[in-house]
C-alpha cells in the first residue's frame, strides 16, 4: 500500500516522534503491509511519557498559584483523556479508540474553591495550550460525566486480517467520548476523560462537598 503524497508531504515536516504517532494513527500495523513503526504499546509509551514530562501536579500548582497546603479539603484529583477533535484517531483491533491530542487535568479543593488546571498536548505537532481557571463552590451548579460528540481530522479502524484483508479503513464520522463537566452560570467546562470507572469515587467526594458548602 503506497503512502499518500499529501501525508509523505506532512511527515517530511514533523519530529521523529510526531512521525511516529502519525504513522501508527494512519498506516497499517501488521502484516504484508506494515507501514506503522509502533505497536499498541509503543504508543502507550509514548503518551505516558508525554504526561509526565510536559504535565503534572507541580506545573498545575505552579499555573494556579496556590498553596497545596490550603487545598485539603478533597484530595486532588487527577485524570486525562483522549480529545478526538481536529486530531488523528484510530479505532483499534480491541474497540479502543486513540487519538493524536491528549488533555491531562488536576482539581484542588480549598475551604472555599475548586480549582482546575487542564493541559493539552498534540502528539503530532510542537502545539500545547494550558488552562487554569477558579471558582467557588457556590457558584457550581453542578458536575457531571457525559458523553459528547467530536469530529476528528481523521478516523481509522485497525484490522487483525492479514494479507487478505485491508489493514485499515478511513472513515469520516462523528466520534462520542466521556467528558467530566463542570457546570457554572453561563458556563460548562468539559475535560477529557479516559477511563471514567477510575474517578468515580471521586466524583461522589466532589458532589457530596458542593452539597455541604451549599448548605453551609
Amino acid at each position: 500500500m503506497p503512502i499518500d503524497p499529501t501525508l509523505l508531504a506532512t511527515l517530511k515536516t514533523k519530529s521523529p516522534d510526531q512521525q511516529n504517532v502519525i504513522k501508527y494513527m494512519v498506516l497499517p500495523h501488521t502484516g504484508c503491509g506494515k507501514k506503522s513503526e509502533w505497536s499498541d504499546v509503543d504508543f502507550d509509551l509514548h503518551v505516558n511519557t508525554a504526561l509526565k514530562t510536559q504535565s503534572g501536579e507541580q506545573m498545575a500548582i505552579d499555573a494556579l498559584g496556590i498553596d497545596i497546603d490550603d487545598c485539603k479539603e478533597i484530595e486532588p484529583i487527577h485524570f486525562w483523556g483522549y480529545k478526538m477533535a481536529d486530531a488523528y484517531c484510530l479505532r483499534r483491533v480491541d474497540g479502543s479508540i486513540v487519538s493524536s491530542r491528549i488533555q491531562d487535568t488536576w482539581l484542588f479543593f480549598s475551604d472555599e474553591q475548586m480549582y482546575i488546571y487542564s493541559k493539552d498536548i498534540w502528539l503530532d505537532e510542537d502545539k500545547k495550550t494550558e488552562t487554569a481557571d477558579e471558582y467557588f463552590y457556590k457558584d457550581v451548579t453542578n458536575v457531571s460525566v457525559k458523553s459528547t460528540e467530536e469530529k476528528p481530522k481523521s478516523l481509522v479502524t485497525a484490522s487483525s486480517g492479514g494479507c487478505s484483508k485491508p489493514q485499515l479503513a478511513i472513515q469520516s464520522q462523528t466520534l462520542t467520548s466521556d467528558k467530566f463537566t463542570i457546570v457554572v452560570p453561563g458556563a460548562s467546562l468539559e475535560l477529557a476523560l479516559y477511563n471514567k470507572s477510575e474517578i468515580n469515587a471521586q466524583i461522589q467526594a466532589v458532589r457530596a462537598k458542593l452539597r455541604e458548602k451549599k448548605r453551609g
